[in-house]
């Protein structure tokens, strides 16, 4: 029995999309790989695991999605790696904090945030103007990956890297755009 047109167009969509989906998880997989560093210093599993299988999900959907949602994600990447990393090398330096006050491992969060936030307004600049499929992708992308990295400083590591990717980026986009 031959194929009508119509069948044979959403087989022909099904398999693109199939292709579409298996080619995100694989780029998305890389992600647990990367964000697993945080198991290494740690105390909190439960929340670490949640964040890295969040930033995960959510990156093989943006991927998946593709277009300016794909672009945000591997910014996003970029953005999130010093978010990640510094809170996770400064807490392997040794410097232990107590448990009544820290204000070393949140302002290592800040610092990083802003790294991050100048990634994201340098690399921004190859869109112009940046949409906004573009910008939720890759701000929601940076933060769950930094989150990661600034959960060893609690509530005030993320919300530190949250205030310090908004200065980061906030004077090279009022640059940009002026």
């Amino acid at each position: 029995m031959p194929l009508s047109e119509a069948n044979l167009e959403a087989r022909a969509r099904r398999a693109y999309e199939r292709g579409r989906a298996n080619w995100a998880v694989r780029r998305a997989v890389l992600l647990p790989a990367l964000a697993g560093l945080a198991l290494l210093t740690c105390s909190n599993l439960r929340a670490t695991l949640a964040c890295v299988g969040c930033v995960t999900l959510v990156a093989a959907v943006l991927l998946w999605r593709g277009e300016e949602y794909a672009h945000g994600v591997r910014i996003g990447v970029a953005a999130g790696i010093a978010p990640l990393l510094l809170p996770l090398l400064a807490q392997s330096s040794g410097h232990w904090c107590t448990t009544t006050l820290c204000l070393f491992m949140p302002g290592i969060c800040l610092a990083s945030g802003v790294v991050g936030g100048l990634v994201l307004g340098v690399f921004s600049g190859g869109m112009t103007p940046p949409s906004h499929r573009f910008w939720w992708s890759a701000i929601v992308v940076t933060a769950l990956i930094g989150s990661v990295g600034c959960l060893l400083a609690g509530l005030a590591g993320i919300a530190g890297m949250a205030l310090g990717l908004v200065a980061g980026a906030t004077p090279l986009l009022v640059v940009r755009t002026a």
